[in-house]
């Protein structure tokens, strides 16, 4: 099934997207192209939907010259689960969003639309707890676009790079295209069982996402506040005290911490 992307350019960065009118779904023969590039990184014989799309991540990095990609599935608009990635530090990355409660690939899932940024050091007013993060760890651009059959989002690919810089109209064609396939492969997976073809780590972030959310619902009991506040005071304190989310979600359903109510 082709899932065609139709998108309105908007850059967060600052600068002006050239050709930011909507943009011409790729073309038979970019698909070709683009497919033989993936296809030349040697598929495993048990691959499952989740090594196909390491592999097409592994090579939209390297054909747009970027330094990671990431395939993020949101199943809904509080879950947040990085499925696919070029390597390790731009899984870490992605994941790092869902701690930060904001972010570009959070903001497409929102939107429906792409979110593009040039210069991330421009954009930290949006995302003032993502943005300076990822500009410290080395990321400064970043363009995020949806994985989207008509106004279902299955998930978003997430490209970052290491110095600030815009995509010409080429470029976004072959991006698009990137986020096509990958589109496809999630549509055809949708066939199976959710579990065939996924690998482990994609299982241990919803895992990790579940235990957030009991410590969330336990958090709104012992201070008597709704769902999304007791989130963002978890989100709070894990920030104060320089602690990871998930870390903070299992010393909290272990009884170990209790948040203040004045917090």
């Amino acid at each position: 099934m082709t899932a065609l992307l139709a998108v309105a350019c908007l850059d967060l960065g600052g600068d002006p997207i050239p050709d930011s009118e909507p943009t011409t779904p790729p073309d038979d023969k970019e698909r070709l192209r683009v497919q033989a590039l993936i296809n030349r990184d040697p598929a495993a014989p048990d691959e499952g939907i989740a090594d196909a799309l390491d592999r097409l991540c592994r090579c939209a990095a390297q054909e747009l010259g970027l330094a990671g990609a990431a395939v993020t599935l949101v199943p809904t608009a509080g879950a947040h689960a990085v499925s696919a990635a070029s390597n390790p530090a731009t899984r870490q990355h992605e994941d790092e969003q869902f701690g930060a409660g904001e972010g570009p690939t959070q903001d497409v899932f929102s939107s429906h639309r792409p979110v593009l940024v040039s210069d991330l050091d421009r954009a930290s007013g949006r995302w003032p707890g993502y943005a300076p993060a990822a500009s410290a760890a080395g990321v400064r651009a970043v363009f995020a676009l949806p994985l989207q059959v008509g106004a279902v989002t299955l998930g978003v690919l997430t490209l970052s790079g290491p110095h600030p810089r815009i995509f010409d109209r080429v470029e976004m064609r072959t991006a698009l295209m990137f986020a096509e396939l990958a589109t496809e492969l999630l549509m055809d997976n949708s066939t199976t069982e959710p579990a065939v073809g996924l690998d482990p780590d994609h299982h241990a972030a919803m895992a990790i996402h579940g235990q957030i959310y009991q410590a969330q619902g336990m958090t709104m009991v012992d201070l008597g506040v709704p769902l999304p506040e007791a989130l963002a005071r978890m989100r709070a304190h894990a920030y104060a005290t320089e602690q990871d989310l998930a870390d903070l979600a299992t010393e909290i359903i272990a009884g170990r911490v209790v948040l203040p109510a004045g917090q």
